[in-house]
């Protein structure tokens, strides 16, 4: 049987390619109807996918990704202007170079 994907989702793709464990991540879209969706701990090496809801993304927004480190709590816009028209995957991949993390979003299931 065949099953017609959600057209509203978008995937989203998270490789943490770091040593670090972040904490209580979320990931979120700017404007009307943008709220963070729990991802939860990320470990070290550790890959992720999520789906996102962003029909309610009616204009262009930024794609914001949020997480505690060490107890301090950091976001990052990671894409900008995704619209829910566009449903093609966002992979979000995390480097540490000098102890800092580093984040670069491409279209696409990339790993």
């Amino acid at each position: 049987m065949f099953t017609m994907p959600n057209l509203n989702n978008i995937v989203i793709y998270i490789n943490n390619y770091t040593s670090k464990n972040l904490e209580s991540c979320t990931i979120e879209h700017t404007g009307k109807g943008g709220h963070p969706i729990k991802l939860g701990s990320i470990k070290p090496a550790e890959k992720i996918s999520e789906e996102m809801c962003i029909l309610t993304s009616t204009e262009k927004s930024d794609l914001i990704f949020c997480y505690s480190l060490n107890g301090e709590t950091y976001n990052s816009t990671v894409y900008n202007n995704i619209i829910f028209s566009d449903i093609r995957p966002i992979t979000i991949s995390i480097y540490e170079e000098n102890n800092c993390l580093l984040f670069n979003a491409k279209q696409g299931n990339i790993d």
